[in-house]
Order: structure tokens, then sequence, then C-alpha cells
């Protein structure tokens, strides 16, 4: 099965300086393919290449973050979003959850080693989707076999 860490990241930042400082962790981590945008219009007319997790800013200049939420949300709810911003107003946090982030993280001291949590929890459901993907492709396989010989047998059964 595919790990997240082949997977494809954004990460949407306006902060260069800040953008680095993630990009570096998030390679340190194992993880090559991120692609990094300085805003929110450049993420989402790049969707179609289908992240698996948009790491995303609050405050972006040309809209913020929540606007940019939704509107990934909109275009494929499978793909995760976490934002990492410096605005701590707790009623961002509580919107971006309710709008279907997976998690919140403000920029401090805490913020490398929240996001390496969220990575291992996403890691853990990819993990258990494909897990639960092979097994329903098995149940289908097995199924077929099963079907196959007991309709060559009502086939012999009818016809000779």
């Amino acid at each position: 099965f595919r790990k997240m860490k082949q997977n494809l990241i954004y990460l949407v930042e306006d902060d260069h300086l800040y953008a680095n400082l993630v990009i570096s962790f998030l390679k340190k981590k194992g993880y090559e393919n991120i692609i990094h945008y300085a805003n929110g219009t450049a993420c989402l007319d790049n969707l179609y290449k289908l992240p698996e997790l948009v790491i995303l800013d609050y405050q972006l200049g040309d809209e913020n973050g929540l606007d940019v939420l939704k509107k990934i949300k909109g275009y494929d709810p499978d793909i995760h979003v976490a934002f990492l911003s410096g605005q701590k107003q707790l009623n961002v946090a509580i919107d971006s959850l309710k709008y279907g982030s997976v998690d919140y993280i403000v920029k401090d001291e805490m913020a490398m080693p929240h996001l390496s949590e969220i990575l291992q929890r996403l890691e853990k459901l990819n993990h258990a989707i494909q897990k639960n993907k092979r097994r329903k492709q098995l149940k289908k396989i097995l199924a077929s076999t099963v079907l196959i010989p007991s309709i060559l047998g009502l086939t012999y059964y009818f016809f000779m």
C-alpha cells in the first residue's frame, strides 16, 4: 500500500521564512512530495492534483483560511486539511474544525510536534483505509470463486 510519505502535501503559507521551516521539518520526517503556495488561490487552482493533506495558514492576504478550507472541502471532502496559524482566537479554531479541518495548530514552540502527531494519525488512517479496501477486494474475489462453481452446478442440474 502507498504510504502517506509518498503522497502530496500542500503547504499554504504566505510567510516564506516559516514555510521553509515547515518544509524542512516535513523533509526530516521523510515527506518529500511537498508543494508550497503563498496564497489560497494558487492552492485552490491546483486541487486537481489531489493532495493528501493541505497545511493551511489562516491569514493569507487574498482570503482567510476558512474560506479556502470550505472551497477545498467543496472540491473533495476527502482532502485532509490542518490549520497551522498564528491566529489564537478560539472561535476561528472551532470554526475550522466545524468546516472539516482535522486539527488547528497554533504557531508556537509546540507547533512542529503537534504537526508530527497529525501526520502519524493520517498515516494510521490511510493504513486502515487501505486494509479495508484490501479486505473488500478479497471478499469480492472469494464471493466470485464460490459463486462460479455454484452457477456451474445449477447449470449442470437444470440442463443435464
